[in-house]
């Protein structure tokens, strides 16, 4: 615009008053003007989109080969670079030792239970216990501080304790029903630590020799608290078998004992199926010429019991096959209806009880092993699919494999170095959706020389009766280590605890105090919070100056404190 004939070019700073009073007219004319340029296009043109431009074929080229690439990148990561073993379970393991504590003059004799003890907060750790002079009892311990709770003496040795089954005095907490030697069965209030009730008839019954079971049925004495069923054997010698139903509020045998005339020795149960308010037993049935499955339900148990009829209805529901040696059983503890029959340590079949209560079989499979092939336990270890765990010796070596419980083929396994694999426990859900395996694994070392002579002759007692006795057996160092295992087609693996304990061993095999027993020396619970699991480890052990045993408890707890690294498996 021209500057006004009345302003001067030094008055350039300051606009005039023409300047005033044109500059709406002319912001009115230019919005009128800029308005019908958007509604007035040009004819015969259009907007160029740099979108729809196509690709040149060097560029097309390019930009396949850069997807190609990032796939080539994910895979290779993903499934051919392994993960750093000790880093991998470094980084997620972070074990704690809570307390440890020692029982002097003592071994443990029955697998370790967890026992919850109503008003208080913590729960109780049960053991069966033998001291000097055959004293022998049940021992409850604290779980928080390792303190004796309290301990009760039994008349014969505990073979095992089956805690949190049955509440037979109605205080709404549940009892522990121990097992033992010369026919022990008895109910122990784990609160106050006193005996409710021992096995017993008022009939001229024979006591029994050994115990089996027990089997939790309904209320058939309408005491208002479950019956228990066992089976009941009468001494060495006997070719035939008995079952026995118990009241479970007062220990007394309801009725008389049943006589399995099937079976020519000792029967055993190993599989329960509640229906319609009614327990069905699968009974392991040794005969003459076969060995038999047979089924029969808990009111058919008391009908004969009471004479009701002249003989328990048995059902055969499977003809196991031939075997020379031994035969085992495992029920699948995630399964209700599936059991499993190992034959001469080599041959493992699984059976599914349908719904018409007859045994099909999934599946047979055979391991090469030289001797002790077992199942450990059972879990989800493999992208969500549940493996038997075995483990067997091969070649002098203790190798552990996973079994796919669909097929019964092999999914992994793990070669330790040393030593034996004794025991394993399963840390459910440890890895999210994948549990986590501890295996205990014992090495062994003879120590008969001048220094164990050295280290007992503190005391010339003692000194000369632990000398007279390694004379006539081998003493033997073990270590005990436990290796917590992710298993995967890739298993990873670490030691995170072991110890040293000192046995006595004869020529037959047999060790004093019985370490290398099979019955749980370790236990794993949920703890309170949080993907952490207590953890409960004990051991006998013979102290080194004398001929006296104590017992080493350790609880522990094992944290998950990182997500673990995407490997392979």
């Amino acid at each position: 615009m021209p500057l006004p004939q009345n302003q001067s070019d030094d008055d350039e700073s300051g606009p005039s008053k023409e300047d005033k009073v044109d500059k709406p007219m002319f912001k009115n004319s230019f919005d009128a003007s800029k308005g019908l340029s958007k509604r007035i296009r040009p004819t015969g043109t259009a907007d160029i989109n740099s979108k729809n431009v196509p690709m040149s074929p060097m560029r097309l080229t390019m930009f396949i080969l850069s997807l190609i690439v990032c796939v080539l990148f994910v895979i290779i990561f993903v499934f051919f670079v392994p993960c750093t073993m000790t880093q991998s379970l470094s980084r997620i393991c972070h074990l704690t030792h809570k307390w440890r504590k020692s029982f002097h003059n003592m071994s443990f004799t029955s697998p370790l239970d967890f026992a919850n003890h109503g008003s208080f907060r913590s729960r109780l750790i049960i053991l069966g216990f033998e001291g000097i002079e055959s004293d022998s009892g049940l021992l409850a311990i604290q779980e928080s501080n390792g303190k004796e709770s309290w301990r009760l003496h039994l008349h014969s040795t505990l073979s095992s304790s089956l805690c949190n089954l049955i509440d037979v005095n109605s205080d709404g907490v549940k009892e522990c029903l121990v097992i033992g030697n010369d026919g022990l069965l008895a109910a122990i209030d784990v609160k106050k630590g006193n005996s409710l009730w021992y096995l017993h008839n008022h009939s001229d019954l024979s006591n029994a020799n050994s115990i089996g079971g027990p089997v939790i049925v309904p209320d058939y004495d309408e005491d208002k608290i479950a019956d228990i069923v066992i089976s009941y054997n009468m001494g060495y010698g006997e070719n035939s078998s008995h079952l026995a139903l118990v009241s479970g509020g007062t220990g007394q045998i309801i009725g008389s004992l049943i006589e399995l005339t099937q079976c020519s020795g000792p029967a055993t149960t190993h599989l329960s199926v509640e229906n319609q308010n009614e327990m069905h037993l699968v009974l392991h049935c040794p005969g003459e010429q076969n060995d038999n499955l047979w089924l029969t339900s808990s009111k058919d148990i008391y009908r004969a019991a009471l004479n009701e009829s002249d003989k328990i209805s048995l059902k055969r529901v499977f003809r196991i096959p031939h075997y020379k040696e031994e035969i085992q059983f495992y029920q699948v503890p995630d399964s209700k209806n599936q059991l499993i029959i190992i034959l001469d340590e080599s041959k493992f079949i699984l059976l599914e009880l349908s719904i018409q209560f007859s045994f099909e079989m999934i599946w047979e499979t055979y391991v090469e092993a030289d001797q002790g092939a077992r199942i450990l336990t059972n879990g989800q270890f493999v992208n969500g699919s549940n493996q038997l765990v075995i483990t067997y010796s091969q070649r002098h070596q203790s190798k552990v494999i996973g079994l796919s419980l669909t097929d019964g083929k092999e999914v992994w396994s793990i070669t330790p170095d040393n030593g034996t694999v004794v025991s394993a426990v399963k840390f459910s859900n440890f890895f999210g959706y994948v549990d986590g395996l501890l295996l205990k694994i014992l090495s062994s070392s003879t120590v008969y020389d001048a220094e164990l002579l050295e280290e007992s002759s503190g005391n010339n007692s003692s000194g000369q009766n632990f000398e007279k006795k390694i004379l006539h057996s081998t003493p033997k160092l073990l270590l005990e280590s436990y290796i917590f295992v992710k298993c995967g087609r890739i298993p990873v693996w670490k030691t995170i605890s072991s110890e040293e304990v000192l046995t006595v061993c004869k020529a037959d095999g047999g060790c004093d105090p019985n370490v290398y027993t099979t019955n749980s020396t370790v236990s794993v619970k949920p703890a309170a919070f949080g993907t952490s699991f207590d953890m409960l480890t004990v051991t006998s052990t013979v102290m080194p100056s004398s001929t006296t045993e104590e017992i080493i408890i350790k609880y522990l707890n094992l944290e998950n404190i990182a997500s673990f690294p995407r490997c392979t498996g």
